[in-house]
């Protein structure tokens, strides 16, 4: 519970004693995730925050594949994966996403 409330003070600009060039670009990262969602569902949607989260799950995966014409090449052959999935911090328990859809 108090890790939320720091992530929670943290994003409203409370500060924390933490350098805000590392808040900033944590935002920038998952920036694309909540853009694709608010196309998607809008920002009023309840489950906004998991499926931002999910979405920046699968744009990272593509990522990686965009980046490595190995692991691409090793993909294609069945010779290696890489799943989407979210860990949650406070139960521990990881949810595997499929890599197109919802959360």
């Amino acid at each position: 519970m108090r890790r939320r409330r720091r992530r929670d003070q943290a994003l409203q600009g409370e500060d924390l004693g933490i350098d805000s060039r590392h808040i900033e670009k944590l935002a920038d990262s998952i920036a694309p995730a909540v853009r694709a969602v608010e196309r998607k569902a809008g920002s009023s949607d309840a489950h906004f925050n998991e499926l931002v989260c999910a979405e920046n799950a699968r744009l990272q995966l593509r990522e990686v594949l965009a980046h490595s014409e190995t692991l691409r090449k090793l993909r294609a052959e069945n010779k290696w994966d890489i799943a989407c999935a979210i860990y949650d911090l406070e139960s521990g328990e990881v949810r595997f996403l499929p890599e197109k859809g919802e959360a």
